[in-house]
């Protein structure tokens, strides 16, 4: 934006200001996030927490993760032991949470 722009804005008062401060943060917030599990910046984290910007999640990226789940539950049907989802964290990753299918 040109500095034409913003003098005409300011030379409205406060209240011009304060009304394309609002409208340039709304602008911003209405521009979604893309998640795609590579690249995720601190900015981007900030304008979803602090400006409510809506989120959009890849499609390559959703479909990696319901492949890894699903082979997460297939491992867990199969009774191999998976960290965390059959058998224990920490201390406890030896004790067997529970055997056979996780949707049972």
């Amino acid at each position: 934006m040109s500095s034409s722009y913003f003098n005409k804005v300011f030379k409205h008062g406060l209240a011009g200001a304060l009304f394309f401060l609002m409208f340039l943060e709304f602008s911003q917030a209405s521009q979604p996030v893309t998640i795609n599990g590579k690249n995720l910046t601190v900015e981007e984290v900030i304008k979803v927490a602090k400006q409510n910007s809506p989120i959009q999640i890849d499609e390559d990226a959703l479909a990696h993760a319901k492949n890894s789940h699903d082979l997460l539950l297939l491992a867990a049907e199969k009774d191999l032991p998976v960290y965390g989802l059959n058998r224990g964290v920490g201390l406890n990753k030896d004790k067997i949470i529970f055997s056979g299918d996780v949707l049972l």
